[in-house]
């Protein structure tokens, strides 16, 4: 999950937090579809395309195998 995802769900939590302090449905409605837009934003796993299909295997390998030359 990216830095600004997490910001996004925070932000969003924080909204909730708040609105069911002050009992507004509304607000807490607006802080879940905060969290569920960021729950959806830039998934955590790279996309595996006709041009790079081993895209999902470089989660396997480790962040040292990675980053060596082919």
């Amino acid at each position: 999950m990216t830095p600004t995802a997490q910001a996004l769900r925070l932000v969003g939590a924080l909204i909730t937090v708040f609105a069911a302090w002050y009992h507004s449905p509304l607000g807490i409605a607006a802080g879940l579809v905060l969290i569920l837009a960021a729950l959806l934003y830039g998934p955590s796993a790279p996309h595996v395309t006709r041009t790079n299909p081993a895209a999902g295997l470089n989660l396997a390998l480790g962040a040292a195998d990675r980053h060596q030359n082919p």
